[in-house]
């Protein structure tokens, strides 16, 4: 329904803004993909986490540390990419 994705797409407008100053050489086709990677490569992490399957990854694993290092080499890529 187009009502629906709508709003999907609002749920994004913050993030794009956010990572807006990483991306003024690419284009907005280019960071549109790349927030929605993030978005549910984070999105991911927190259903393991939250369903109990994240320790097949490995014992003890918790997403926060797993969701900060997926951000900051995201980042890293994009700044130097």
């Amino acid at each position: 329904e187009e009502w629906y994705q709508v709003k999907v797409e609002r749920l994004f407008t913050p993030l794009e803004q956010l990572l807006d100053p990483y991306f003024k050489d690419k284009s907005d086709k280019e960071q549109k993909t790349a927030v929605r990677v993030l978005w549910a490569s984070i999105h991911g992490l927190c259903f393991l986490q939250e369903t109990g399957k994240i320790t097949v990854l490995e014992e003890n694993l918790r997403a926060e540390p797993l969701s900060d290092y997926l951000i900051e080499t995201f980042l890293a890529g994009v700044k130097n990419g």
